[in-house]
């Protein structure tokens, strides 16, 4: 069941969505700007923060998880627990965003998809072109991949590696639906063995190029699209925690301690959101947004 929609904000007017101050959400190179003639306002204390941050979750949601925009992506969220093949799109558009621009990234994805679609375009033959390409130990989908991805195309040959080894976990899971797979794991209280399951340095079958970062980004929105926030309990909410440059940008800002304990950063942000009673999820999705947006958001808000 798709959950999200149309989130209204009337619960923070707009003059107050963002606070100009340099202990807010601001990245350091905007102090800049902020000396350079914008008033400063007051000062919010921690918890105010922390929901404006999580303001910018709901904004994420909207405009990056909404059916119009996935649509955008050729991906029909509505079919994603039923559809092998629509579930495998939208796991392809988290997992190609990894270690580069996002520009990059949009452009290997959109090339992948490309290929993906001449072999599997009509959907009464999607299950026998599935069984051949498999028999054929995926050759001639290799073929064409590379023919358009790696040095001195588009991406790189990973990105090649990781759509391959992503066929050949699909054919080890029932219906070869990673979404309606997954779905199953995560309402059985098995997110940590999913998250793990995923990727290729914690697990045999797992996928090359899918490590904690994509692993987590990809069930995080999964679990928000879902509507499945509720059922995942404190300890299991570290795995929906991607950490990024702009995660790590946006939590020195509100005051965290810098760590290389990737782990250790994930669980002190939920703390700090639980003490501020506000999801660490959309909280997570919002630092994302706030650090990835800052110089719109410093001119609009």
């Amino acid at each position: 069941m798709y959950i999200v929609s149309e989130i209204p904000y009337t619960h923070l007017s707009k003059g107050n969505i963002i606070p100009i101050s340099r202990d807010t959400i601001y990245p350091r190179w905007a102090h800049s700007l902020l000396d350079g003639g914008l008033k400063l306002e007051t000062v919010l204390g921690l918890g105010d923060i922390v929901e404006k941050i999580v303001y910018f979750g709901f904004r994420f949601e909207t405009e990056y998880l909404s059916k119009e925009y996935l649509k955008s992506k050729d991906c029909d969220i509505e079919k994603i627990e039923e559809d092998w093949w629509e579930a495998l799109k939208f796991f392809l558009t988290r997992a190609f965003y990894q270690g580069r621009r996002d520009d990059v990234s949009e452009k290997v994805e959109r090339t992948a998809l490309r290929v993906l679609r001449k072999h599997f375009h009509d959907p009464s033959k999607r299950e026998d072109k599935f069984q051949a390409l498999m028999a054929s130990n995926w050759e001639p989908l290799k073929k064409d991949l590379k023919s358009v991805i790696g040095k001195g195309k588009v991406g790189r040959g990973r990105d090649v590696d990781m759509t391959i080894e992503t066929f050949n976990f699909l054919s080890k899971i029932p219906h070869k639906n990673i979404v309606g797979y997954s779905t199953k794991m995560i309402r059985d209280g098995k997110l940590k063995d999913l998250w793990t399951g995923l990727q290729k340095a914690e697990a045999q079958n797992g996928i090359r190029s899918v490590g904690t970062k994509i692993a987590s980004l990809y069930l995080r929105d999964l679990v928000v699209i879902l509507g499945l926030e509720n059922t995942i309990d404190d300890d299991n909410q570290v795995f929906l925690q991607p950490v990024d440059t702009w995660v790590r940008q946006v939590t020195k800002e509100i005051g965290l301690p810098e760590t290389e304990d990737e782990m250790k950063l994930r669980k002190m942000i939920i703390e700090r959101c639980r003490q501020a009673d506000q999801s660490a999820i959309k909280f997570n999705e919002g630092a994302w947004y706030v650090g990835a947006h800052s110089l719109e958001i410093l001119w609009r808000f």
